[in-house]
């Protein structure tokens, strides 16, 4: 019984982490890109819980690990850049001209709306 509500788990967080790749504009794709943080507490969540239930998951234990790290290392991977470890793409610039300062206006609008 454990083992096969393991997998249903594992399968769901497998789609929920890989379904944003799909090459779509729609909603139901976009909208999980956003919670990264909280897919990767929840897969590592997922990794103790398959762990903690080795010894009733029998052979496939290493798959549902096996999963489960592959797709923490991806969220990993994807938050990193946002995070202060990361390398910064803009230097600051301590003290200048104000007569050659460029000052940049933008927007992000939908143009469909």
């Amino acid at each position: 019984m454990e083992s096969i509500i393991a997998w249903i788990l594992v399968t769901v967080f497998l789609v929920l982490t890989f379904l944003p790749l799909v090459r779509s504009d729609f909603w139901t794709f976009r909208i999980l890109e956003y919670p990264r943080l909280q897919k990767l507490v929840i897969g590592i969540l997922l990794l103790g819980c398959v762990l903690v239930f080795e010894k009733g998951l029998g052979a496939s234990f290493w798959w549902l690990a096996a999963i489960l790290v592959l797709c923490c290392i991806y969220q990993v991977v994807k938050i990193f850049p946002y995070t202060i470890m990361a390398r910064k793409e803009m230097k600051l610039l301590k003290a200048g001209v104000r007569s050659q300062e460029v000052v940049i206006f933008t927007a992000n609008v939908l143009q469909d709306n």
